[in-house]
């Protein structure tokens, strides 16, 4: 719950927002820079890794809590929150294609709901 709570909350945030950042000027352009492009993928591969980490991390939290009174509370947004930023990532993937147009209002979106979620 430690790891969670300090460690990849307050990261997930940092990623989304240079994940914001780069699609708002790309979009400005219509189109990423190879380099633009190649740091999108690196963020989305790294939001990947935090929110299985942080599935992970929370899952051993829960089911160590002896008393149990977390898990009811916790797992229902745990799992939404896994969910949406999956979501995101799936967008985010796309832009493997180099051809594949930045939309930056779609990932202002989607950013949106992942910090929603993780508040």
């Amino acid at each position: 719950m430690m790891d969670a709570t300090l460690l990849k909350f307050p990261e997930i945030p940092k990623i989304l927002s240079e994940i914001r950042f780069i699609s708002q000027i790309n979009s400005l352009r219509s189109d990423a820079t190879p380099k633009e492009r190649a740091k999108l993928i690196t963020l989305t591969r790294k939001l990947r890794e935090l929110n299985q980490d942080l599935a992970i991390n929370m899952e051993v939290g829960l089911s160590n809590n002896s008393h149990g009174n977390l898990s009811p509370k916790s797992s229902k947004h745990l799992t939404n929150f896994n969910s949406v930023v999956e979501h995101l990532n799936e967008q985010l993937d796309k832009l493997i294609n180099p051809t594949a147009l930045v939309e930056y209002y779609a990932y202002l979106d989607g950013s949106d709901r992942v910090l929603d979620s993780s508040f």
